[in-house]
């Protein structure tokens, strides 16, 4: 006789199948097979076992799940300092190009200045919205002029900028070569700082690992115990019932 559960089995095991197996003689041979003994819903089948093992894995299951949330948010932070440290890299790219090529010049005997960082292309004031009129001598002049204005020029990082904070005052070789060096340490220290929070990341990671490892043993542990719980129940139930259906 196949069976689902206990429940199963007795409604199978009616009278009818009873006076049949006992003209056969084989009340005595009857077998219970339960099949998707695998199949359980876990809330139900807790409560056959013990309250204070089903707490604790429960309790292990919960410790990992937020020892897991805790460990991923100090990863996105070691995240956001990594992308902090590139950008400054990056930015600290540009300026070495910048003194190397000051290097190169001053080395050839060129008076060279610091260089400026700011942006490419020189922008003119736009004219407000509220301008008086030209007169018409005003408008021939400017059409004239518009004829041979200049494009405007692309600016380089070690050209000396003459604006509104006066001249820069001319660079030495030395002053050059020791910008230089101190900007190559910087650099050299943001990749040390990088791999340091590289390592970081790779050891919040095994842990990350580690503990969704733990979870899962401590789910698989408790389904384990469940099923069998479920199991032991069921076989016993099915035995009283069969046993009670002989006596009537």
């Amino acid at each position: 006789m196949r069976a689902v559960d206990d429940k199963t089995a007795k409604t199978l095991l009616n009278d009818r199948t009873k006076d049949q197996l006992r003209l056969d003689g084989l009340l005595d041979a009857v077998t219970v097979i339960c099949t998707k003994t695998d199949e359980l819903t876990i809330a139900e089948a807790e409560k056959l076992l013990p309250e204070n093992e089903v707490k604790e894995l429960n309790s292990e299951t919960t410790r990992c799940r937020d020892h897991i949330a805790r460990l991923k948010t100090d990863l996105s932070s070691f995240k956001g300092k990594k992308s902090e440290i590139c950008g400054a890299i990056t930015r600290l790219d540009e300026q070495i190009d910048a003194w190397d090529l000051l290097r190169d010049k001053v080395e050839n005997g060129d008076v060279v200045y610091p260089p400026s960082f700011g942006p490419a292309k020189r922008k003119r004031p736009s004219e407000p919205t509220t301008a008086r009129k030209k007169s018409h001598h005003d408008v021939e002049n400017d059409s004239d002029s518009s004829d041979t204005e200049a494009p405007e020029a692309e600016l380089d990082p070690t050209d000396v900028d003459v604006g509104s904070q006066g001249p820069r005052a001319s660079l030495t070789e030395a002053e050059v070569k020791e910008n230089l060096k101190s900007l190559k340490a910087e650099k050299k220290s943001l990749h040390a700082e990088e791999k340091n929070i590289d390592v970081q990341m790779w050891s919040i990671k095994t842990g990350i690992k580690t503990t969704k490892e733990k979870e899962q043993l401590a789910d698989r542990t408790l389904r384990n115990r469940c099923l069998l719980a479920r199991n032991d129940y069921a076989e016993k139930a099915i035995r009283r019932d069969f046993a009670i259906s002989r006596q009537e």
